[in-house]
């Protein structure tokens, strides 16, 4: 056979394609498929699911799932876009009584009215202990809490808070519940709790992957 001849083999095998292969072609001109099916026809079917066109049928995708690091990354943002904007306002709202650190600090020591071990208290805040010594040493300086040797362990120190440091807690937390209060109110209060149960929620699941990792 000579190469004329193969090429006109392989062009006729190419014309006897598959009946199904030509329509598909052949619908996939502009005003095909509006002349096969009719205009109703099309207007319904581009208003639907739309599906590629196979030569086994309609090959529908597979349901998309999202990565669950991408879900993560996104609850993450907005934990930390809320927190930021509640953050510089209560600072604000707060004025020059207190840091937030400090007002941290006299948040652990006013549920503990027999002290607290200092090396406990970067734990409970999270922080590490070169940060919390300026705040202790300054709310000691204030006449706010006070610092002592245990008696049972000298090298172990126990922070009390004094009684003008919790009359001025107190003065603070109200004025910071009332701040907050307001920053809130135009989230349903009736969502609240929910939403206080599903952080917790959050939180305890965090701690304990990180307990077990």
């Amino acid at each position: 056979m000579t190469a004329f001849e193969k090429r006109l083999a392989r062009s006729s095998a190419r014309y006897r394609e598959a009946p199904r292969i030509r329509l598909i072609r052949r619908l996939g001109r502009p005003g095909a498929a509006a002349s096969w099916m009719g205009a109703n026809a099309v207007q319904r079917a581009s208003s639907g699911p739309s599906t590629q066109l196979h030569e086994g049928g309609p090959d529908p995708s597979p349901a998309r799932t999202e990565d669950p690091g991408r879900r993560a990354v996104s609850l993450w943002l907005r934990l930390l876009g809320a927190h930021n904007l509640i953050l510089r306002e209560v600072r604000r709202g707060m004025g020059g009584a207190a840091t937030l650190p400090q007002f941290d600090v006299l948040a652990q020591l006013d549920r503990e009215p027999s002290g607290l071990v200092l090396g406990e208290l970067p734990k409970r805040l999270m922080v590490s202990a070169g940060n919390l010594t300026p705040i202790v040493d300054r709310l000691v300086d204030d006449g706010y809490i006070t610092r002592t040797p245990s008696n049972l362990d000298r090298r172990v120190q126990i922070i009390c808070m004094t009684v003008e440091g919790r009359k001025a807690f107190r003065r603070m937390a109200k004025s910071h519940g009332s701040w907050l209060a307001l920053l809130l109110a135009e989230f349903p209060a009736e969502r609240l709790d929910g939403l206080i149960a599903d952080l917790d929620e959050l939180k305890g699941a965090v701690r304990g992957k990180l307990q077990r990792t």
